[in-house]
């Protein structure tokens, strides 16, 4: 946005007042986005032990690479945002001062650029987050050739050649603690985690589908389905058949 200021209420956490439709509050994740770095799929809202009980949170995954766990009554974190990517100092990450225009990303190498960071829902599952995150390093540039409302864009994103990869956190819910990860060498937007029994399953832009050991990441086995998988895997039945 060329408005000055943080740009609220982009790329944040917002709760509402189901009758009469007030803000209750919000929580803001990168100030005066430039970078497309939005939550951009569902939150989940339930319940996770907190100090010996169990208190509502708010749980999201970001585009610029972290988990966020927020107390459903304030929207005050829990802990610090979880980073589970690439990260490029200076990113406004929650900084309501920021006051920034189309120039500034000034032809930076960005990490995580437009489609990096996390781009599919995150799950949740006896308190463990399930969150697949991404890299994607791409230098960004203001976009000034802007010819009508239809087709305003404020800035692009030029390749340099880095490999782009994704991996899989489980992190405890009440501390932030990340207890294990799975390692990708592949893109992977939009299959969000399934959690069964004890079985994690993934599928990946490269057309594979990952079954991983719930308890520690390990994979137990792998399926080319021969197209990239853009959606959740679905089960039918339960690790026990």
């Amino acid at each position: 946005a060329t408005r000055p200021g943080p740009n609220l209420y982009a790329d944040s956490v917002i709760a509402l007042n189901l009758s009469n439709g007030k803000m209750l509050w919000y929580y803001q994740i990168t100030s005066h986005d430039v970078y497309d770095h939005d939550i951009g799929l569902s939150v989940i809202f339930d319940e996770i032990k907190l100090n010996g009980k169990m208190e509502k949170v708010v749980i999201a995954g970001s585009k610029a690479g972290y988990v966020l766990v927020l107390r459903a009554d304030n929207g005050k974190l829990v802990y610090p945002p979880v980073p589970v990517s690439l990260h490029t100092p200076g990113m406004n990450d929650n900084n309501p001062n920021a006051d920034l225009t189309l120039e500034s990303a000034g032809g930076k190498v960005v990490c995580q650029s437009s489609n990096g960071g996390i781009q599919s829902s995150v799950a949740l599952a006896d308190n463990v987050i399930y969150a697949v995150s991404q890299n994607q390093c791409q230098k960004m540039v203001a976009n000034t050739n802007i010819t009508s409302r239809t087709l305003y864009y404020g800035g692009k994103t030029i390749d340099v050649g880095l490999k782009e990869n994704s991996t899989l956190y489980a992190i405890d819910a009440p501390t932030g603690e990340i207890l294990w990860s799975f390692f990708m060498n592949s893109t992977y937007r939009k299959g969000s985690a399934t959690v069964s029994g004890d079985l994690v399953l993934l599928g990946a832009d490269n057309g594979f589908a990952y079954i991983l050991d719930r308890n520690n990441g390990n994979l137990l086995f792998q399926l080319e389905v021969g197209t990239p998988i853009g959606a959740p895997i679905t089960v039918r039945a339960d690790a026990d058949g």
